[in-house]
């Protein structure tokens, strides 16, 4: 049990606030839909937090 916890815990920690991460969604989805110039708000706080999926896809967002 001990061993589960510790190796589960760089997930945990790496994870993001529930509501970044409902942002970040929301941000993936315009980008998904097309809307890519309104992703911004919605993945920078992903992106300061260290999420690499959301980086990458802020930076596809500024260049448009």
């Amino acid at each position: 049990m001990l061993l589960t916890a510790w190796l589960a815990w760089p997930l945990l920690a790496w994870a993001l606030e529930p509501e970044v991460q409902e942002a970040k969604d929301e941000g993936m989805r315009l980008y998904g839909l097309g809307i890519s110039g309104e992703i911004i708000p919605y993945l920078e706080p992903a992106a300061e937090a260290g999420d690499v999926e959301a980086m990458y896809y802020y930076q596809q967002g500024g260049r448009t």
